[in-house]
């Protein structure tokens, strides 16, 4: 890091609508940055109704895939809350080391012992997410 001082979200355009991956990929160059230790109390958020997302979106004038949106910008985990309720949970088949933090080890250590019971020569999805 340069002896330059740290830009503001506002310099860098970040929520700004501009493309902002360059800029979040390498934000520990950018700006002081620090780790943060887990809570010792987390808090759940509560699940309500399951919602669908768009299968499109428009932009520019233009119909884009909601799919091919998260495949290009390598989306991590989105979580989509409405009125501080769960109501869409994804993460993508890549993204494996988030699933115990979004599920808790308990429940993916279950998942794992019920595909190790159901696939017992682990053929199916190999190496995907439930490794057995």
């Amino acid at each position: 890091m340069s002896a330059h001082p740290a830009p503001s979200i506002v310099e860098l355009g970040l929520f700004s609508g501009a493309p902002q991956h360059e800029n979040f990929s390498r934000l520990k160059d950018l700006a002081p940055t620090g780790a943060m230790n887990a809570s010792t109390s987390p808090v759940a958020f509560p699940e309500g109704e399951t919602v669908a997302l768009p299968a499109t979106y428009e932009y520019e004038g233009a119909t884009k895939s909601s799919e091919d949106f998260f495949a290009d910008t390598d989306t991590a985990t989105l979580l989509v809350l409405k009125d501080g309720v769960v109501r869409h949970e994804r993460l993508g088949t890549a993204k494996a080391r988030w699933l115990t933090a979004a599920r808790g080890s308990d429940e993916v250590a279950a998942m794992r012992r019920v595909k190790a019971a159901l696939d017992q020569s682990g053929v199916l999805n190999p190496g995907v997410v439930l490794n057995t």
